[in-house]
């Protein structure tokens, strides 16, 4: 295919290009920044290039430097071209490099790769298919990039390993004709997939000049082609999204001579900034057309020529003279030269603080990723599983502690307040199924007259005990006492019950957590999981064992047996006397305002009496030992377990007691992949941010 021919003279107009030395350090300083691919960690400042597919970009950075780039029909450009034009008094000269960022996959490399492509070139005409060749070596990190430069038929027909990518192409072009300018040109934003792509094409292209422009730093040179209505055209409402005010976008249209007649009005009024306006403005150039380019031996110095010459006619003609100042590729080379060296200088003192605060996130991060440093992975294992019986063991203490060999040994885990809490309500779930003696005759053999009166709570219970608890059993009358409170068995296995699968659970719960805490890192070799399991294993063989233990003692209280017998003979007393003032109470109130006779009226009812107060009485013996010893024997089976036990029940159930001991030790603390990836990733980044400072420090 036919370009732009020859030494690229006077390419960029007439514009001079000396600049300052100052300048030219501080661009060289941002180059660099670039090649070591900080502008991933930090913001950098750079110029990119954004438009959508067809929209001229191709013929703009043209026009920049003088060369031809690759042209073909459908979505061409796959991968950034970063351009580094350098004003030097030695002959023109291109030097192609690839700046390898991720691998095949699209993952992050550790170090970023900067790999010369080719010898540097003396004539324009070659850059073409050397780019050519080089866009594909990007979108192919897996293979040999020397390959793509061999004059192999076979090299066309590859592949590609990926359909868009973050890899770059560096063109580094040096002459005298030349300004200092430095631009990455992106791909061109899709609407639809073309023959051969792939689903996601149009998302990944959106992603990645997104990428690019979302930092606050980036100049957006924003291509317009003059065919369509521009706020149809996805670059200019991504540039909006990301830049709402326009502050650092400036806008560049293209093709003009494809405006239709009558047409003009509306892209000459964006040239005015009169629309969509920007705080760097529009401006517009003409580049050459496919027919031109085609012209054999057709020169740069042609094309800046015939691009002049467009804009001294209407309508372009007729426009005031600062926006006049706006046409051509000269004016938009000189203020784009300007306004990048402006924002470096702003930048440069930035960076250098912004890179120390990124220095410090990357060491923290690998700090907190460091690799194991254990020697022996049987000690190691068996350090891990002592560390954690002991915190076991010194929580069932009441001691909040956990055992770490490194500086943050904090935790606090502390259980024992839940399993309080879970031993107040079995007290008074038991308590609540004291019998509900009521020392007068039920409703069906009372008198005509008879009221409902229900028995209080005696003085004495409510002074040794917190609170009372409602009863949970049916009111027991004078007249039926001996028939049910001789039979009656105390109805506890359902509450003990629940108190020992409540301090399971909290205990369970606890356990994962300390688990959590010295396994959670060891995923890959299924360490974690398989201590979890021994442990819940174990938990609820110790849980069953709880249960027979206190379904044991339930089946003593069957027996009615205490050598506390001081004890029961003062409740025995005190019931009954709370029994007797009950029932002449009730008595009195239901006989009233009849007298009294002179015998007392309950004397016929004694027995009955001192049934009640004597099965109270021993409910009261029983309901304190039960809920002393119930919660004890508990605690005993699932929380005061000895250090002993969990290490050799671990080790036991690891295996790592026989003769492959080693091995799967080994195994078992392998890191996970996306761990040893991630730390290599940290390691790439420290590297090249230690780098990048050093070149800051030098500036």
């Amino acid at each position: 295919m036919a370009g732009i021919t020859g030494t690229p003279t006077h390419s960029l107009g007439l514009l001079d290009p000396t600049v300052s030395q100052s300048r030219r350090h501080q661009l060289n300083v941002i180059d660099k920044l670039h090649s070591l691919g900080v502008q991933f960690d930090i913001d950098v400042p750079r110029i990119v290039v954004v438009g959508s597919q067809s929209a001229g970009k191709s013929s703009l950075i043209e026009s920049f430097s003088g060369i031809t780039l690759p042209r073909s029909s459908g979505t061409c450009t796959r991968c950034p071209t970063e351009c580094v034009l350098v004003h030097s008094d030695q002959p023109w000269e291109c030097l192609v490099s690839l700046q390898f960022l991720t691998d095949e996959s699209g993952r992050p490399l550790e170090q970023v790769r900067n790999v010369p492509f080719g010898a540097p070139l003396r004539n324009p005409a070659d850059v073409e298919e050397r780019v050519r060749r080089a866009q594909k070596a990007a979108l192919n990190p897996n293979v040999d990039s020397q390959k793509f430069l061999e004059n192999d038929s076979s090299v066309p027909t590859i592949t590609s390993a990926l359909n868009f990518t973050t890899n770059c192409v560096t063109l580094k072009i040096e002459g005298p004709d030349l300004i200092d300018l430095s631009f990455c040109d992106l791909p061109g934003l899709i609407a639809s997939v073309s023959e051969g792509g792939r689903d996601d094409d149009v998302e990944k292209v959106a992603e990645l000049v997104s990428s690019y422009i979302s930092k606050q730093s980036c100049i957006i040179l924003l291509t317009v082609a003059c065919e369509t209505d521009f706020e149809t055209q996805g670059a200019h409402r991504l540039a909006k999204q990301y830049d709402p005010k326009g502050t650092r976008t400036i806008g560049v249209l293209t093709k003009p001579d494809r405006i239709s007649p009558g047409e003009e009005g509306r892209w000459i009024r964006l040239i005015k900034n009169e629309i969509s306006p920007l705080d760097n403005g529009w401006y517009c150039v003409r580049q050459p057309s496919s027919i031109e380019l085609s012209e054999p031996g057709f020169t740069s110095e042609q094309a800046r020529l015939r691009g002049e010459e467009f804009f001294e006619n209407p309508p372009w003609l007729a426009l005031e003279p600062e926006h006049r100042n706006k046409l051509g590729t000269r004016a938009l080379t000189q203020k784009l030269h300007e306004y990048l060296m402006t924002v470096i200088s702003k930048r440069l003192p930035e960076l250098t603080q912004e890179l120390q605060m990124a220095l410090r996130r990357t060491k923290d991060e690998l700090e907190k990723l460091q690799a194991p440093t254990f020697k022996d992975p049987i000690m190691e294992m068996m350090h891990l599983i002592g560390d954690l019986s002991d915190s076991v063991f010194r929580h069932a203490e009441g001691v909040s502690y956990v055992i770490s060999r490194s500086s943050k040994a904090q935790a606090g885990f502390n259980q024992f307040e839940r399993i309080r809490d879970v031993h107040e309500d079995f007290r008074k779930r038991i308590r609540s199924t004291a019998p509900d003696f009521r020392p007068f005759d039920s409703p069906a053999a009372g008198t005509v007259g008879w009221t409902y009166s229900m028995s209080s709570e005696p003085s004495f219970l409510t002074s040794e005990e917190k609170g009372s608890s409602p009863h949970s059993s049916e009111p027991i009358y004078l007249d039926d006492v001996t028939r049910r409170a001789t039979t009656r068995e105390f109805q506890w296995e359902e509450p003990a019950c629940k108190l020992v699968e409540s301090v399971y659970l909290i205990v369970f719960e606890h356990h994962r957590k300390l688990v959590e805490l010295y396994f959670g890192k060891y995923t890959a070799g299924g360490l974690r999981q398989e201590v979890s399991t021994i442990m819940q294993e174990y938990m609820q063989k110790r849980r069953d064992e709880a249960i027979e233990r206190v379904k044991w003692l339930l089946e003593l209280e069957a027996y009615a047996f205490t050598l506390n017998r001081h004890y029961l003979d003062d409740y025995r007393n005190k019931f009954m006397e709370h029994f007797k003032t009950q029932r002449q109470a009730h008595l009195n109130r239901i006989r009233a305002p009849l007298p009294l006779p002179a015998a007392e009226p309950w004397n016929p009812n004694q027995y009955a009496l001192e049934i009640m107060a004597t099965v109270r009485a021993y409910f009261q013996v029983a309901y304190k030992r039960v809920v002393d010893t119930l919660p004890l024997a508990t605690d005993c089976e699932l929380v005061r377990v000895k250090r002993r036990d969990i290490q050799e029940t671990i080790s036991l159930g690891l295996g790592i007691t026989g003769s492959d001991a080693h091995q799967r030790c080994e195994k078992f603390l392998a890191e996970p992949p996306e761990v040893v990836a991630h730390r290599k990733e940290l390691r790439g980044r420290l590297d090249r941010l230690t780098k990048a400072q050093s070149e800051l420090m030098i500036t």
